[in-house]
C-alpha cells in the first residue's frame, strides 16, 4: 500500500471521530522580497513536515498533518483540506497565521 493510500484511510476513519487536525502552508515571496533578494528558508522534505534553520545552524522540524509549500494553490489548499465541507457541516475552523509563535493563534 502505499502513502497516500494509507493517509486517506487514516483521514477517514479520524474524519468520522472528529480529530482535530494542523495543515501549514506557507506564502511565496513578495515582490518587494524578491527586489531586496531575500530567500526562503522553510523547506518541506514531506508531505508532513516544515523545517527551517534554528540555532547552531541546526534545523528544526514541525510535524503536521498536511504541509502546502509556496507552490499550492488556494484551489489545492481548499481541496485538499475540504475547509468548505467542514464549515457547511458545523465543524469549527480557525485560521491561524503564526508559524513560528503558534501560541498566537
Amino acid at each position: 500500500m502505499n502513502q497516500i493510500y494509507i493517509l486517506t484511510l487514516f483521514e477517514d476513519i479520524t474524519d468520522m471521530k472528529g480529530k482535530i487536525r494542523v495543515y501549514a502552508r506557507w506564502r511565496p515571496l513578495s515582490d518587494k522580497e524578491l527586489r531586496d533578494r531575500e530567500r526562503l528558508v522553510l523547506a518541506a522534505p514531506d508531505d508532513f513536515t516544515i523545517e527551517h534553520p534554528w540555532r547552531d545552524e541546526k534545523t528544526k522540524q514541525h510535524q503536521f498533518d498536511q504541509v502546502f509549500d509556496n507552490f499550492a494553490t488556494q484551489e489545492q489548499v481548499f481541496e485538499d483540506t475540504k475547509v468548505g465541507e467542514s464549515i457547511l457541516s458545523g465543524s469549527s475552523f480557525t485560521p491561524c497565521n503564526s508559524f513560528l509563535n503558534p501560541s498566537t493563534c
